[in-house]
């Protein structure tokens, strides 16, 4: 009698053991078979994020930054980098394109530089990721030279990137299919964070270095991103940009930092391809320009590099009035070519005295 007893409180033991192991077991299985994509591919305006990169003996350092564009009453989301003379929307991220979230759903469209989103129309993106993901399922997109690509779910799973570990980050494989080959690369998403790994075809391995989030809401409208002017300096819809490129043949961008100031400008149609390319504004600690930068072609050469710097700067007395510019053709040069002074001009003033009117530097 007592060996029963003993033999059916083992049973009883191993029974609640394994059904507990079951129940969490079908925890986890349920977590993993319920993966909201939005948790993992979210976007945020101004969010940073850093990663250390390897490629054979080469070693660098790429930063992403999430941007915003407005695309017919929708926000859409692209990540961006500055690769002069031209910005670029980032080759160095998973989803090198623009993205919409509609009913928590990934619509995407791969695009290559921030110019082609004047283009675009919310119908030419199309649904990437509903807004729930299955493990082992495949979901499919084009890329720029409309070859197929596939997204397979492949593991939600931990992983250390950098000594750190990130718990239940979606690996996704990333297929893109040539003609005669494929590439395919191994990605991990940590949730809430983004992209912590990237294993591509090549060999380059990216790992998160640093995630910086952004203080400010997708819903803040803070003045960072492309702006489009036509030649007469009016603001124009993106929509309408292209009826005004033909009737003006020359439009630019412009891009403001977080703080409102006009960094940048760049230049297309007859300006762009003939001369002038692009301009940067440097500030002081006050807020106040102090230098342009125009990078510019001197051959006139169509859609070539450019290969001079003309230099601008600004000089203001202890109370932040301009009293003298001066400027040079060339910053290489060591003499100033030419030098003004003036008799206490405000920043507005300034503003006047610019190369391009097209983007007012102050907000």
């Amino acid at each position: 009698m007592k060996k029963y007893i003993i033999a059916l409180a083992i049973f009883v033991f191993s029974w609640q053991a394994n059904n507990a192991q079951e129940t969490g077991n079908d925890k986890i299985n349920q977590e993993k078979s319920n993966i909201l994509v939005k948790e993992y591919l979210f976007f945020n305006q101004n969010d940073t994020r850093i990663y250390d990169c390897t490629f054979g003996n080469k070693k660098t350092t790429d930063t992403v930054l999430i941007k915003k564009f407005d695309l017919q009453n929708e926000k859409g989301f692209y990540p961006w980098e500055d690769d002069e003379p031209y910005f670029f929307i980032s080759s160095n991220s998973f989803l090198g394109g623009i993205s919409i979230i509609r009913n928590d759903s990934i619509f995407f469209k791969e695009v290559e530089v921030e110019s082609s989103l004047i283009k675009l129309k919310k119908n030419d993106l199309k649904l990437l990721f509903p807004t729930v993901v299955e493990i082992g399922e495949t979901y499919n997109s084009v890329n720029i030279f409309d070859k197929k690509v596939d997204y397979t779910i492949i593991a939600v799973t931990d992983i250390i990137v950098l000594g750190k570990t990130y718990e239940n980050c979606l690996q996704i494989r990333k297929t893109v299919h040539w003609d005669k080959n494929k590439d395919v690369d191994n990605v991990w998403i940590a949730k809430n964070i983004g992209v912590v790994k990237w294993e591509r075809s090549t060999g380059r391995i990216e790992l998160l270095k640093e995630f910086v989030r952004s203080n400010s809401s997708p819903e803040e409208k803070i003045p960072y991103g492309p702006i489009y002017l036509n030649s007469a300096g009016t603001k124009v819809h993106e929509s309408n940009m292209l009826e005004s490129y033909k009737v003006n043949s020359d439009f630019s961008t412009s891009v403001y930092n977080e703080n409102g100031y006009l960094i940048r400008e760049d230049f297309f149609g007859v300006t762009g391809e003939m001369s002038m390319k692009y301009i940067t504004y440097e500030y002081n600690n006050s807020g106040l320009l102090v230098r342009e930068l125009y990078y510019y072609n001197a051959r006139l050469k169509d859609d070539s590099e450019p290969n001079k710097i003309w230099l601008n700067e600004y000089i203001y007395d202890s109370k932040g009035k301009l009293i003298k510019t001066r400027y040079k053709f060339n910053i290489d040069d060591k003499k100033w070519d030419n030098t003004r002074d003036f008799d206490h001009l405000n920043q507005e003033a300034v503003s006047e005295l610019r190369y391009s009117k097209r983007h007012p530097i102050l907000k």
